[in-house]
């Protein structure tokens, strides 16, 4: 039970608070938002470098998927910043929860990411690699 009171002993209202339980068995964890704010810039820093060289560097089919993993991101940040916004206005763990899910998409896009660096066809800017062209075997007769 939870009471305000004035002053001089006097209450003005009570309030049952059911469920507060400390979970947190011992371990200070109150201010530990700060670290993962951090990481949470961290993990968006590494996706966006990724991205701009996805972007840069990527040609055809692999650039339109970088595309669609930048519009997903999008969509995935104004999206948790607009339900935060909308329906848990000043909520510190709506926020929390959102900052999570992002970072966790940013780990999952850079992935993605890196996984279309990983293929053959990525290309230097101005070089392009048809199918046409191939090493001809040297003659020596």
């Amino acid at each position: 039970m939870v009471e305000h009171s004035l002053g001089k002993g006097e209450v003005t209202s009570s309030i049952l608070v059911i469920g507060s339980i400390d979970l947190s068995a011992g371990v200070e964890v109150q201010d530990s938002w700060h670290i993962l704010r951090w990481a949470y810039v961290a993990i968006l820093s590494v996706y966006l470098v990724v991205q701009v060289l996805a972007l840069r560097r990527l040609r055809g089919d692999q650039k339109r998927r970088s595309n669609v993993v930048l519009t997903v991101m999008l969509v995935l940040m104004f999206g948790s910043d607009a339900i935060r916004d909308i329906f848990f206005f000043e909520d510190r763990m709506a926020h929390q929860v959102g900052m999570l899910v992002v970072a966790g998409g940013a780990i999952v896009a850079t992935l993605v990411l890196g996984r279309l660096f990983g293929n053959d066809s990525v290309e230097p800017d101005g070089e392009s690699n048809s199918n046409t062209e191939h090493i001809q075997p040297l003659k020596l007769s």
